[in-house]
């Protein structure tokens, strides 16, 4: 969180070091003193109960209120992020297929490599794919 948006005995939402998103969040309370990017908390729950310790700002998720929305939106976003991966596999493997049809290779690719090993190789590497077509296509059992 940013500085300014800081509340004195509010309590917020921290999320540990390392933790990353759709970590656990704990309830703390900003004391209110802050000092260049770090501000001072005092813990309201767990083993650290009590105590009050120098963090820094950007470890406070959202208001403690805010949290439920916080982590729905972000398990929203994960599911988006899973669900690109998949359209850009798709999008990646239909754009060296026109390619390869345009030059006049072979078949190109349709859910499985229809075209010589040589061909098939040099517009993965010309992608910038790691691997192989043979490696990492779900269909390499075929071949």
């Amino acid at each position: 969180m940013k500085r300014d948006d800081l509340k004195q005995g509010k309590t917020y939402a921290l999320r540990p070091k390392r933790s990353g998103r759709g970590g656990p969040l704990i309830k703390v309370t900003f004391v209110g003193a802050v000092h260049g990017r770090q501000c001072k908390i005092s813990h309201e729950e767990g083993d650290l109960e009590g105590l009050e310790e120098w963090i820094q700002t950007r470890q406070l998720a959202c208001a403690w209120g805010e949290q439920k929305a916080l982590l729905c939106d972000e398990e929203r976003s994960a599911r988006l992020a899973a669900s690109d991966e998949d359209v850009r596999g798709r999008i990646t493997e239909e754009t060296i297929s026109a390619v390869m049809t345009a030059s006049r290779e072979d078949g190109g690719f349709a859910e499985h490599w229809d075209t010589n090993e040589a061909p098939a190789e040099r517009y993965w590497g010309r992608c910038r794919l790691n691997g192989t077509p043979w490696v990492l296509s779900a269909w390499a059992a075929v071949y």
